[in-house]
């Protein structure tokens, strides 16, 4: 029997943070275009554009911890229900 147990730190170490560091710096860089562009103003574009990034990355925050097998047992069932919708 192999030691199968995935740990904490496991999870962690193979977790991608430089992708995490770069999405991070895309959205800050579009969030500080957008409040230039709209003259000092967060309210337009700004703080939707900051919003929605910080889901985003939320967002991949969660799926890098989800085991791959898992998302390739859901991966057909959840592509026929998205372009069946």
């Amino acid at each position: 029997m192999g030691n199968d147990q995935i740990t904490l730190l496991k999870i962690l170490l193979r977790f991608p943070w430089h992708m995490l560091i770069l999405a991070a710096v895309l959205v800050a860089v579009g969030a500080m275009a957008l409040y230039s562009a709209s003259e000092g103003s967060w309210s337009p574009w700004a703080g939707r554009h900051a919003i929605r990034g910080g889901v985003g990355v939320g967002i991949m925050v969660v799926l890098a911890f989800i085991d791959f097998r898992f998302l390739r047992m859901w991966a057909y069932p959840l592509f026929i229900v998205t372009v069946g919708v």
